[in-house]
Parts: structure tokens; sequence; C-alpha cells
């Protein structure tokens, strides 16, 4: 007989804290299902901080009609001062990344509810900007998820962790051998980690012979280093990583998710404020300095008019290799060349 594993019920007030946007998702993903476990018929909202005033939370608050559950996803928290919530000739208006006093004040009396039926999610990207709301936030019975960037050990971690998810045994060097073969972008090695416990026989433990076998003993070969040649403008160069990666069992969602995450980086980094200190800006926009440093490196080039082209062209590409076109390995090509031409369109 087969059991279903239930999701616990989820707390009145949960605080994900980090800018990585797999362990954020997933986060909220698992209130969302301990909520819809106890009620099907959970009303869920998705709203930025700007807009959790004290008037909308007092609503969120309020007995509904129906008594139905509600789970409230805000996010936004801690992305520093770059616009209003209320007109501009309010100055007493709090930060678009940053909530009222007294809706702290309603959260943290919220969150020592034993039995809620609404149920508050807020993402806070940066633990560095705001620390001060974040701490307050933490005064009363939240649950705080960690969802920082990991450390070279923890993406081994991470990997170990997916197999166990999978009900797949692996050997000691499986995690290190993942990391090197699909790179450091967690949605990348969760796919690449969900398709080789999939493809792979089943009997057995999964080791590093599987591992290396399943991507063709090409390990030094990643979609990262695509996305690399992709933003340096080396069109020829990305064309050829391309092959050798899919020839290396490379996915093409493994490849897209290593291009998005790079195009993400670019954004951020544009926006990072020059007058500070390169740690303190990474740390504004949710990078890491040596990620903002190598993205303002890959920025030249690149206009915000062709970052959109390229955008699209990924978004086109991501869906093709998920089942929307016949072959994917030539959607991939396809849109390497809309990339280079992006750039080179200025």
């Amino acid at each position: 007989m087969t059991t279903h594993k239930i999701a616990p019920a989820p707390p009145a007030l949960t605080l994900v804290v980090g800018t990585e946007e797999l362990l954020a998702d997933r986060a909220v993903s698992l209130v969302v299902a301990g909520a819809r476990g106890m009620d099907p018929q959970t009303d869920v909202r998705d709203i930025s901080a700007g807009d959790l005033t004290f008037p909308a939370i007092q609503e969120f608050l309020s007995p509904s009609l129906f008594s139905e559950r509600r789970v409230v996803v805000v996010r936004g928290l801690g992305m520093g001062r770059a616009e209003e919530v209320a007109d501009d000739d309010d100055e007493s208006a709090p930060a678009s990344g940053s909530l009222d006093d007294r809706v702290v004040a309603a959260l943290v009396a919220h969150s020592k509810t034993d039995e809620p039926d609404v149920h508050f999610v807020l993402l806070h990207r940066n633990a560095n900007s705001g620390r001060g709301q974040l701490n307050a936030l933490k005064k009363g019975k939240a649950t705080v998820t960690d969802c920082k960037t990991p450390t070279r050990k923890g993406y081994t971690d991470f990997v170990a962790a997916e197999f166990v998810s999978l009900h797949r045994p692996i050997t000691p060097d499986v995690p290190e051998t993942m990391v090197a073969a699909a790179g450091r972008d967690l949605r990348a090695l969760a796919a690449a980690c969900g398709q080789l416990s999939a493809d792979y026989p089943a009997k057995g433990r999964l080791d590093r012979q599987a591992v290396e076998s399943f991507f063709a003993g090409r390990v030094e070969v990643d979609a990262f280093a695509i996305a690399d040649a992709i933003l340096a403008g080396d069109t020829g160069k990305a064309l050829v990583a391309t092959r050798q990666a899919i020839a290396g069992g490379a996915t093409g969602p493994a490849i897209t998710a290593a291009l998005a995450f790079n195009f993400r980086n670019l954004i951020k980094a544009s926006s990072a404020p020059r007058a500070m200190p390169l740690e303190q800006a990474a740390a504004e926009v949710g990078l890491r300095d040596w990620q903002l440093r190598k993205a303002r490196q890959q920025l030249t080039g690149w206009s915000p008019d062709a970052v959109a082209r390229a955008l699209r062209a990924l978004a086109e590409a991501d869906a093709n290799v998920k089942g929307a076109a016949v072959d994917a390995e030539y959607a991939i090509e396809l849109m390497i060349i809309k990339l280079g031409r992006a750039r080179r369109a200025g």
C-alpha cells in the first residue's frame, strides 16, 4: 500500500530569509501544502511588502464569512527604499521593502496563535537590510527558514538531501561529482538529481561512476560555461560548449536554468549602487561580492533592450525544452543564436 507524506500544519508566521529562490519557493510551497492538507479550499494570496498595510492586515486577520483558511505570501522585504508605498508627499510611509510598525506588531501578536487559520509567509531577501525589523518579527513565535546561498559544502549537502528525498541511496562521492557536473545553480542541480534518479536503473546505490557515465564523462563541461560564453558575446564558443554539454548528458532545463540564473545576476548588478563598497552593494541586491564583480564585467555590451530580448528568447526555449518543442536540442541551439543576436543588436 502506498503512503503519502502529509505536509505538517503550518505556523501562523513563517519568515523565509535569503536570496536562494529555489529554497524560498519550496518553503512557500510547504506552507501552502500544509494549509491545503487541512483545508483543500485554502485561499492563497501573493502580495508585495508595500501592499501589506495596517488596514490590509486587519482585513486578513478578520474572521472570514465562510471560515476559510488563508495563506498570505508577502514578498520583497529587505529590498531597500526603492519606491514608496503611498503618495510621494507622504514622507512617513514605510519603504517598499519594509512594513509599518503597526503591521509588525500585529504579525508578532498573530505568530503566538496556537491554532491559526491565517498563515503569513514573509520573504525577506537580505538579512543585512532591514535587520531591525527582521529581528522584531522574530520576537514572536515565527518559524525561520534559512534560504541563503550555500557554501561549497552546502551545495553537496543539498545534493545529498535531494537523493534522500528521492529515496535513492548514494555513495559519499556522488554529491561532489554532481556539483562538478551540473554546476551550482540549485534549480539545475535539483533537475539533474531528479533526472539521474529517474533514468538510472533503480537497483543498487548511485556512485561516482554512475554520475560520470550519465554525464558521458564530461564533468568539466557544464551549463555555466555556456552562460559565460553568451554573456561575453562569444556565440561560437557558446554553441560549441552547448554541443559538448548535451553530448555529455546536460539537459535542456539545466542549460536554461543556468542561463536564467546568470541573467538574473546581470539584472541585479545593473541596479547595484556604484557609490557603495562592493560588499555592501552586493548585499543590497542579494549577491555575493564576487558575483557582483563578475556580473558587472559581463554587463559590458548588454543594454536593457538586449537583456529584455534575451529573456524572451530564454523563456521561449525553456518552454520548448520542457515539452513544447519536438527537438529540444535544436531549441537550445536556436536560443543560443538568438541570445547572441540580442547582444549584438544592442
